[in-house]
Order: structure tokens, then sequence, then C-alpha cells
């Protein structure tokens, strides 16, 4: 006769390193046990995550995402010799910015954010494949950000811009990282 814990997990056959789940009398399924490294392998996508939403907030908020000749251009205002406020819509009216580009970039830059937010958390909990679903559509978004400001502006790209590429690369490298990590994670 088995123990309680000897009757919740059994070897499985011919896979040595698989257990196999009994739940309430009925045999679930073959599961691996958890990697020895399985918290840190869930922890690095985690922390590429939050640096990503990181730089993902600092871009959308930094005044400077293109200059030219003494003018700073971001995603909220524009500050120029002479003149300095919000544009589209807002104070400045700038001749020839299609303000539908600069809204674009700022709302997906915004949505990047959130859903950067919410793939950090999902992958903190263990949830392999929302948070890797969630990475992916984080990244699209820091991606569609920059090249709706960059359709538009033809000037000497600054560190707003820079950030939210960076933010793009390492919301990608997270999940990535999401994809390759082994243990730790739940499936769905």
């Amino acid at each position: 006769t088995h123990t309680h814990a000897q009757r919740t997990r059994l070897l499985c056959v011919g896979a040595p390193h698989f257990h196999l789940v009994l739940q309430h009398n009925k045999a679930n399924l073959c599961t691996r046990p958890p990697h020895p490294d399985a918290t840190m392998n869930k922890l690095i996508p985690v922390i590429v995550g939050a640096a990503a939403v990181l730089f993902c907030i600092v871009a959308v908020a930094i005044p400077s995402w293109a200059k030219t000749s003494g003018v700073k251009v971001g995603l909220w205002k524009i500050d120029a010799p002479g003149i300095s406020g919000k544009y589209c819509p807002g104070d400045i009216e700038i001749p020839g910015v299609n303000c539908n580009n600069i809204k674009a970039a700022r709302a997906f830059g915004i949505i990047g954010i959130i859903v950067g937010v919410a793939a950090t958390a999902v992958a903190f909990l263990g949830k392999k494949t929302i948070a890797l679903a969630s990475f992916g559509v984080a990244g699209f978004c820091a991606l569609v950000s920059w090249s709706a400001f960059r359709h538009e502006q033809s000037e000497d790209l600054a560190a707003g811009f820079a950030m939210m590429i960076l933010s793009w690369m390492l919301y990608w490298a997270a999940a990535g990282l999401t994809y390759f990590a082994e243990g730790g994670y739940e499936s769905m």
C-alpha cells in the first residue's frame, strides 16, 4: 500500500523524469517536475519586461523625440525659440504635420505601457502563454509608436525615440525569454 504522497505522484511508465498526477483517483497527465532553476528562468523575462515598461514610460513622457536647430519635439509638446507648448491638438499649429501620426504614436505608446505592465505581472504569476502573447502585443505597440512618429518627423531623432525603440526590442526579448524558459510556468 502507498502513502498519500505516493498515491498523488507516481512515476510515469517510460518517462522517469515525469510524474503522473492523480486527482480524485483519476490519472490526469504526466507532468514534468519543476526545473531546479525554474524561479530564475521565470524571473529573467519579468526583469527584462519591467525594464521595457520603464523605458516605454520614459519614452512617452520625455519631451525630446526629435531635435533640430534648437527645436525639440516630443509626443506632447514642442519647444522652439520664441514658442513652447502643446501641439496636436494644442496651442501650437505646426504646418505640414499630420497630427494623426502623432496621436497614433501617443496612443500606441500608452497601450504598450498598459499591456507591458500586464505582461510583466502575468509572467511573474507564471502564465507562460498569456505572458508570451502579451509581451508580443506590447512590443508591437512600441513598434507602431516609434514608426508612426518616424513617419512624421524628418529631423534628427533624439532620446525619446531611441528609448521607444529600446522598449520595443526589450518587449520582444522578454517574449523570447518567456518562450524558451524551462519550468516555473503553468501551462494554459
